[in-house]
């Protein structure tokens, strides 16, 4: 990671006016963490303060946090943190899972997104719909762990697009998916198919790397902490072909993410994160939080 002094003079003067600030800023890693978070926040006290990714985020917390801690917190996403026993100041917060959009999938607000995109009867009980969630998470979590494999190897796989490389990554190709049923196509596939996207692991010994997927499976991580919001949705979005209706094409993760966005207020409101948030604040929470 790039020291604080080795990035743009820009950061210096984001820190500078988040001190000078009369309201809490509430530091995030973008755009969309806005959008899920700002309802829980009194907007007259409160404004957020977005960071094109988690590294600056961090870096302009502790440099608020060398001269007056108060003036700012941060919500962040877990990411791989919790597992690797990462510690951050009492000011940094985390949502009660990876990311906030495998927090709103895990949450009960995913029975109510299933009954648009999926058909109603395949979401005529509760039941149904957590049988289809089961078979979601069991369809993302080899790729989630590939992402851990990635993170441990050092092998820095990407697993969606960029603005240099705009073809998106292929999960379709991981199952043998139609109206009629859904398959994982195993391992040894996931693996030839992550070093294929981008030509980023053709060169790599792909048995290797089977055999690490396989060895942290082993490990018996908590789905919570392990699951990746965008592997979740991308797969609740393909197996629209599966459970939606006859003809039913996937559905983007974009659109799965705006649609838990808007549904999950209620939720919000009593997560974990949301608790801490209070807690942090003591008396202060009704000035703070909505």
């Amino acid at each position: 990671m790039k020291s604080f002094r080795e990035h743009s003079e820009e950061l210096q003067e984001r820190v500078n006016e988040i001190l000078m600030d009369s309201k809490l800023s509430v530091v995030v890693e973008g755009d969309h963490d806005i959008l899920a978070y700002e309802i829980i926040f009194n907007e007259d006290e409160c404004h957020f303060e977005q960071f094109c990714g988690k590294e600056n985020a961090i870096m302009v917390m502790a440099e608020v946090n060398k001269i007056k801690p108060e003036r700012a917190i941060a919500i962040l996403d877990n990411d791989l943190d919790q597992l690797q026993g990462k510690r951050y100041p009492d000011n940094v917060f985390f949502c009660d899972a990876h990311d906030i959009d495998a927090q709103m999938f895990l949450s009960d607000t995913y029975y109510r997104v299933a009954r648009e995109y999926y058909t109603k009867s395949n979401t005529s009980s509760k039941q149904k719909m957590s049988d289809i969630r089961t078979q979601i998470k069991e369809f993302s979590r080899p790729l989630s762990i590939m992402r851990v494999v990635s993170d441990e190897l050092k092998l820095h796989f990407a697993f969606k697009a960029s603005e240099k490389h705009p073809k998106a990554f292929p999960y379709k190709d991981l199952l043998k998916l139609n109206h009629h049923e859904c398959v994982y196509l195993g391992d040894d596939n996931l693996v030839k198919v992550t070093c294929q996207y981008r030509n980023q692991g053709i060169k790599l010994d792909q048995n290797t790397i089977t055999q690490k997927v396989k060895a942290i499976a082993q490990r018996g991580y908590d789905d919570s902490m392990l699951l990746h919001g965008h592997d979740l949705m991308n797969m609740m979005g393909q197996l629209v072909i599966r459970y939606g209706r006859a003809k039913a094409t996937a559905v983007c993760s974009d659109e799965l993410e705006r649609s838990f966005r808007l549904a999950y207020a209620n939720e919000l409101h009593s997560c974990g994160l949301y608790q801490r948030l209070a807690s942090y604040f003591g008396d202060e929470s009704i000035r703070y939080l909505t």
